[in-house]
């Protein structure tokens, strides 16, 4: 656009000088007139060239900037979605981690309470145990909810194991 109005500029300034007209010079006081005719140089048609020349070599210059911009425009985005996608993957991770460590600490709790109930219920027989108040009845079945805990805990350990070694994979 630029160019254009460059050009249009040059080429009435151009023809301004062509088309001039004769302007007798009159001196007052004397009578005395000369006439000049204005001639057109040749060098305005190779002014004319060389700035459309120019121009050309200007808007060749602009065009490779603009293409140079699309350029950098494209690296830009795809820089942008590949940290959006890093970003993404990040999270993930992260939440990952963090829902490990939940279930783990959540593990971690029911083996701590099953574990504690176990003692109590054996410091709890033995103590009925050495009262004497159960039959040998009461004593089998206190024995087998025991052997339950046991095996309860046998498998949160398990589940503990397990759960810790996801979380450190995980990290």
């Amino acid at each position: 656009m630029k160019t254009k109005l460059i050009l249009t500029g040059m080429l009435l300034c151009a023809s301004q000088y062509f088309f001039a007209q004769e302007v007798p010079l009159t001196v007052q006081g004397q009578t005395a007139v000369s006439d000049t005719t204005v001639v057109v140089p040749l060098r305005t048609t190779e002014q004319i060239a060389a700035a459309e020349k120019s121009a050309l070599e200007a808007k060749k210059k602009a065009d490779k900037q603009a293409s140079k911009l699309e350029k950098e425009q494209k690296k830009l985005k795809k820089a942008q979605s590949r940290m959006a996608r890093e970003q993404k993957k990040f999270d993930k991770r992260q939440s990952k981690i963090a829902s490990a460590e939940k279930s783990f600490a959540k593990s971690k709790g029911k083996l701590a309470k099953a574990q504690s109930k176990l003692t109590k219920d054996m410091a709890k027989l033995q103590r009925d145990q050495a009262k004497g108040k159960l039959s040998t009845i009461d004593v089998e079945k206190r024995n087998i909810e025991i052997s339950k805990q046991n095996i309860k805990i046998k498998e949160l350990e398990s589940r503990v194991k397990k759960e810790e070694e996801s979380l450190n994979k995980v990290r």
